[in-house]
């Protein structure tokens, strides 16, 4: 489950630079809370970088990562 939330919004920011969390949370669905809360993980993990207040952009290994889950989600189907 924790991959899902990773993988769409880390798609979400991929596919809309700069994004904020009300964007991710309009994009994903999700709880716009939620999204906070994932974003400061994400962060905490190098997936993804605050580049001005409350827009984020995604980092090289936030993109492995997301590569790396796509490629595992596609070998499982």
């Amino acid at each position: 489950m924790v991959d899902l939330v990773a993988k769409e919004i880390l798609s979400a920011i991929r596919n809309q630079p700069r994004s904020t969390a009300q964007m991710v949370a309009e994009i994903t669905g999700f709880n716009l809370q939620y999204v906070h809360n994932t974003l400061r993980v994400l962060k905490e993990l190098n997936l993804v970088e605050n580049v001005a207040r409350g827009v984020y952009i995604i980092t090289e290994p936030g993109e492995n990562t997301l590569s790396r889950i796509t490629s595992q989600k596609e070998r499982e189907n």
